[in-house]
């Protein structure tokens, strides 16, 4: 049933007083900026050296993590040790031209302040957004970050390929990823 204001008022569902805009700097979701930092030292986590050469800001960390496009977990394995996951979709292309197979490779990144990260040899892709499957997790990158709209492109979904992989993140220096990737 559709209530007037006044009676949804009433009825006291919500207290605007308390409310904060979604995607503000100081709360989103369960954590907060300063409840990042205090976990991470808590882990002896540096961010330091966040934001500097080819590393990522503390900013873009924690966007990862209220956007929900990175996890803070804690490693079972390890005493005290919090790991960042991430969930990776990557993409192999592949065309065969004057008989021979020749796959698409992601050889630099470029961030918006200028830097760069030269000779990745990656698979193209993107971490999968928490809303997203698979399915369009590609058509993402197809479309925003390869710009292949028009082009004809196969692939078989009941046939991907998923792995982890475990490493220091160059992204975030002093933070464990474990990166549980499909290929597509």
């Amino acid at each position: 049933e559709w209530w007037p204001q006044s009676k949804a008022k009433e009825s006291n569902f919500w207290d605007a007083s308390k409310a904060r805009p979604a995607g503000g700097d100081e709360y989103n979701g369960d954590s907060s900026v300063e409840e990042i930092r205090k976990m991470l030292e808590e882990h002896n986590i540096v961010t330091g050296h966040f934001g500097k050469g080819q590393a990522k800001s503390f900013r873009e960390f924690v966007f990862e993590v209220q956007n929900g496009s990175a996890r803070l977990m804690l490693d079972a394995t390890q005493h005290k040790t919090v790991v960042r996951v991430v969930d990776v979709v990557l993409l192999r292309l592949c065309i065969v031209h004057q008989g021979t197979k020749r796959f698409l490779v992601k050889k630099i990144e470029k961030f918006p302040d200028g830097r760069e990260k030269k000779d990745l040899n990656q698979l193209p892709g993107t971490k999968r957004a928490p809303h997203e499957n698979g399915r369009q997790t590609t058509e993402r990158v197809l479309r925003e970050r390869l710009r292949m709209t028009g082009c004809k492109i196969q692939f078989d979904f009941m046939k991907g390929e998923a792995f982890e992989e475990s490493e220091e993140s160059p992204s975030y220096p002093g933070v464990r990823t474990v990166y549980r990737k499909e290929i597509f």
